[in-house]
């Protein structure tokens, strides 16, 4: 049976492996990172089948498309999985071609799996051999690029409400189980990587005016207050919960 290998370039589906590490079987994730030059430079030992490639490690709206395309072309993958946060329509049409699909994040493991049956199922159906064993590459995390650090519509540094949680701290949680019948701590976890996407992407919208310029301030403020009140709601769950993270 052909072996069905993914290479994952994204922050959050690595961390939420972590709290299911079985959960993508019988898919083999032989690569994950957020750097994709090591990824292509990897690509020829690892070859991967699958890849889910976060657009905004891409480049997101400007450099995005084409570098899903150089990754496609360059790997050799039957399907790319892109996922993204907040994105323009005219972008993910961009991205969209044979063999890739754009789904939008964060995605639960199980759905991840789902949209990778296709692929999944006529590699069980070939009845090639496996190639040898390929283990896992993991990559140091780089810093993840962030509208923030230039944002147009974004305070000063002194002025930002610094975030409780990492991206990987929330993959985390969007897997795990509750010690209880509950899953608020996976839909908080859920809720709060929407908003802090929205926060990026309100701090790096298009201002054609100073008016322009002054709703995205208030959409970028809103959001930061609303990022840091659901916060505060995890904590005490989580406290409630007892969930170490």
């Amino acid at each position: 049976m052909a072996m069905t290998r993914l290479a994952i370039l994204d922050e959050l589906l690595p961390a939420q492996l972590r709290e299911r590490p079985d959960e993508l079987s019988p898919v083999e994730v032989v690569w994950s990172g957020t750097d994709p030059e090591k990824l292509l430079r990897d690509a020829e030992r690892t070859r991967p089948t699958l890849l889910a490639l976060d657009l905004e490690l891409l480049g997101g709206s400007e450099r995005g498309p084409a570098a899903v395309r150089r990754l496609v072309e360059q790997t050799g993958a039957e399907l790319a999985i892109v996922l993204y946060s907040f994105a323009k329509r005219d972008v993910l049409r961009d991205v969209a071609q044979p063999g890739v699909r754009t789904v939008r994040a964060p995605i639960s493991l199980s759905s991840l799996r789902t949209q990778m049956t296709s692929v999944i199922v006529r590699h069980m159906l070939s009845g090639a051999e496996d190639g040898s064993a390929l283990r896992p590459v993991e990559e140091a995390r780089a810093p993840r690029p962030t509208p923030m650090d230039g944002g147009r519509n974004a305070p000063p540094l002194a002025e930002r409400v610094v975030r409780r949680y990492s991206r990987e701290q929330l993959g985390r949680l969007r897997e795990i189980q509750s010690s209880v019948d509950c899953e608020c701590p996976n839909h908080l976890s859920e809720l709060l990587l929407g908003l802090t996407s929205f926060e990026d992407y309100s701090a790096v919208c298009e201002n054609k005016s100073a008016a322009d310029a002054a709703v995205h301030r208030m959409l970028y403020d809103s959001t930061v207050q609303a990022r840091a009140i659901m916060e505060e709601a995890l904590t005490k769950l989580m406290v409630h919960e007892k969930i170490v993270l």
